[in-house]
């Protein structure tokens, strides 16, 4: 009864009181029911030390892997499609606003220097055409309303060969984007000329200041010479000025020398200078690169729909991850420390989703397998009234339709039920359309039932049952409530237990507990503090039934660590 896909067949009444929930009433009249589908109702309890025995994936709840993720984009699928479409909508919006760029490319033919490395070259050429002043430049030629970084983003520069430049600009328009990228072009072969005529100018001012260098130092040696010409004859006097001629014989060649090297270097320089400039010229004019439009705006709005679905499916798995709200049979019954004996597929669809085509016998099924077990959960070897506690776990509005109908199937069997509903906003007696507090006989469906409804203010609400020993601190039930229950065959109540107020009233209402949680409702603090509060109060037989369960839960329902380590049970489902 594990499986949410298994499927009893039931007899079905009519329930014209609950039909707006999706939900008709089962009669439960096959006595052997019980023994067919719960047969195993008797299973001893887990023992001690069966932690021990179970993979240690297990026991802390599982791991992340491709099928917890793909249950939990199958569960939040709506959300990820809702994410798409916005991503959708959002590349249209973007599409529109701003349309991608137009693209128009020239190529430049390139004379370099014979002398440089042909390939560093055209490194350097492809930094002149991506640098700053040349975009300042097609700026100013064209009066664009934009910054040179900008430009620089929206225009490239590639090697296509040793001596081909290929220079690439968008602009919005087809005609624009040719208008750039012939004048990103022609600033480009202009300020590569003043680059290559202002190197030529340094290296002759260069040589030309070694030169003057070189003739200073010849010129002052002329003038220490004739200094010293001028002075009496003598054998030292003639020693320095012989020194003196062969240093001045040497800086008049050095000179000579250097002369003829800036003459050669300007005239070689001079002429290699003019080969590279005049020689590099547009080799094609700029044409507008050919695209489909239609293939664009698809490629745009196709990347935004992959993009927010992506997020989507991010935040899912995100969530799904850090998520403290447990879904597996097995993490439920650790933390609660009772088995799941059923888990069944949603009873209700939410009220802002529409229901699809099919779901709502779906949900009558599973709400039929869960009243089909509540029945069978009510004790039957007790005085009367044989009670049955439903202490709802954040879901008492979801369960109270089943309750509802198991009280009526007892009814028309000709049975005195108390229907007792303690849970805030009362959902089961207002099905039978009960609104205020207090206790009273109602008929619905041509059966009559008393129903009784918790004040607002009272806090902990005590039964009539008075098993065992009552803790003094309870009160004593109303006169009403304990008169309809003497003379009543079935006490059947919904509670909800709250960690603030304790639950040591819930054996006043039965002695047996069957706890509904909803799967990935509830977080592991909400249903550890409610097992916590079921033992306590010494109940004698409870178990869970999990609502919503996942089709890929594989896990029995049993619990193997929540008699060892309570607290630590908590943490087992982030995981999982």
């Amino acid at each position: 009864m594990n499986d949410p896909d298994q499927t009893v067949i039931l007899p079905v009444v009519p329930d014209a009181g609950l039909a707006s929930t999706g939900f008709s009433d089962p009669g439960f009249a096959d006595p052997g029911l019980r023994e067919q589908l719960w047969a195993y109702d008797n299973t001893p309890e887990p023992r001690e030390n069966l932690a021990e025995e179970r993979p240690v994936d297990e026991v802390t709840g599982g791991f992340v892997n491709l099928g917890f993720i793909r249950a939990a984009i199958r569960r939040s699928l709506r959300f990820c499609v809702a994410a798409g479409l916005i991503g959708l909508i959002a590349g249209c919006a973007l599409y529109v606003k701003f349309p991608p760029a137009a693209q128009a490319s020239t190529s430049v033919y390139i004379t370099n220097n014979p002398n440089q490395d042909a390939v560093s070259a055209m490194l350097t050429n492809v930094t002149l055409a991506e640098s700053r002043p040349v975009a300042q430049a097609v700026i100013d030629k064209l009066g664009l309303d934009q910054t040179p970084a900008s430009f620089q983003a929206a225009s490239t520069a590639s090697v296509v060969t040793n001596q081909v430049l290929l220079l690439t600009a968008n602009a919005p328009t087809s005609a624009e984007a040719i208008a750039r990228a012939q004048a990103l072009a022609s600033a480009f072969l202009q300020f590569r000329a003043q680059m290559l005529e202002q190197q030529q100018r340094q290296v002759e001012n260069a040589l030309t200041a070694q030169v003057n260098k070189a003739q200073q130092n010849l010129d002052a040696i002329t003038r220490q010479i004739t200094a010293l010409s001028a002075q009496p004859e003598t054998p030292e006097r003639q020693n320095k000025l012989s020194i003196l001629e062969g240093n001045r014989t040497k800086a008049e060649n050095s000179v000579a020398a250097m002369r003829q090297t800036a003459t050669d270097n300007q005239v070689s320089s001079q002429a290699t200078t003019a080969t590279m400039v005049q020689g590099s010229q547009v080799l094609n004019v700029a044409t507008a690169d050919h695209h489909s439009r239609l293939k664009g705006a698809l490629e745009y709005v196709a990347a935004a729909l992959l993009a927010g679905l992506a997020i989507g499916v991010g935040i899912v798995v995100v969530r799904a991850i850090v998520s403290d709200r447990l879904r597996r049979r097995d993490d439920v019954a650790d933390v609660l420390g009772v088995p799941v004996r059923l888990s069944v597929g949603a009873l209700r669809s939410p009220r802002w989703r529409p229901g699809l085509p099919g779901r709502a016998n779906v949900r009558r099924r599973e709400a039929q397998r869960l009243g089909a077990y509540l029945r069978n959960a009510v004790p039957r070897d007790t005085a009367n009234p044989a009670a049955l506690a439903i202490v709802a776990v954040d879901n008492a509005a979801e369960v109270a339709p089943s309750l509802v109908a198991l009280a009526r199937s007892y009814a028309r069997e000709g049975k005195t039920v108390v229907l007792a509903d303690m849970s805030p906003g009362a959902p089961a007696a207002r099905l039978l359309g009960v609104r205020g507090p207090g206790v009273r006989e109602v008929a619905s469906q041509d059966v009559k039932l008393t129903v009784a409804v918790g004040a607002p203010d009272d806090i902990a609400p005590v039964g009539p049952l008075r098993r065992g020993s009552r803790p003094p601190q309870l009160a004593q039930p109303s006169p009403e409530l304990d008169a309809a229950s003497k003379s009543a065959d079935y006490l059947l109540s919904l509670v909800i237990l709250d960690p603030a107020l304790g639950g040591d009233w819930l054996t006043t209402w039965a002695s047996d507990v069957v706890v509904t949680v909803t799967a990935g409702q509830s977080s592991a603090t909400r249903i550890l503090a409610v097992g916590d509060m079921v033992r306590l109060a010494d109940t004698k037989t409870a178990t869970a039934v999990l609502i919503r369960a996942d089709k890929t839960d594989e896990t029995l329902g049993l619990p193997a660590t929540r008699h060892q380590d309570p607290a630590g049970a908590i943490s087992k489902d982030t995981g999982s």
